[in-house]
């Protein structure tokens, strides 16, 4: 019999300017929670060479039971980025509407 997958499904939207040291830190504060099957995280950097880059993170996005977006200077400076947060926006009020809802978490790093 096959066991339902309970975890959470993290979305990680950041700009590359930002991964280090922001979202390495939050991946390491994850790992706990990873590691005990409880969450289980997806940013960009997980797409494979010749999969569709813009399909992917919309697909994910839409999966995502939470949705953290690392807001910084360069996050806001970042087309790519102000895209995945239109769409995190989006996605929260639609579900927002309907019997499932997603977690939407900007934060804000850097100086």
């Amino acid at each position: 019999m096959e066991e339902m997958n309970n975890k959470l499904k993290i979305f990680i939207s950041y700009s590359h300017d930002d991964e280090k040291p922001f979202i390495e830190e939050f991946r390491k504060h994850l790992a706990p929670l990873k590691d005990k099957g409880l969450v289980e995280e997806w940013y960009d950097r997980m797409i494979l060479p010749g999969e569709n880059y813009q399909s992917k993170i919309d697909y994910n996005l839409e999966d995502a039971d939470i949705i953290c977006l690392f807001i910084s200077a360069n996050f806001l400076d970042s087309p790519s980025c102000k895209k995945e947060k239109k769409k995190a926006i989006e996605l929260q009020n639609k579900k927002r509407n309907s019997s499932y809802s997603n977690y939407f978490i900007p934060l804000r790093v850097g100086r």
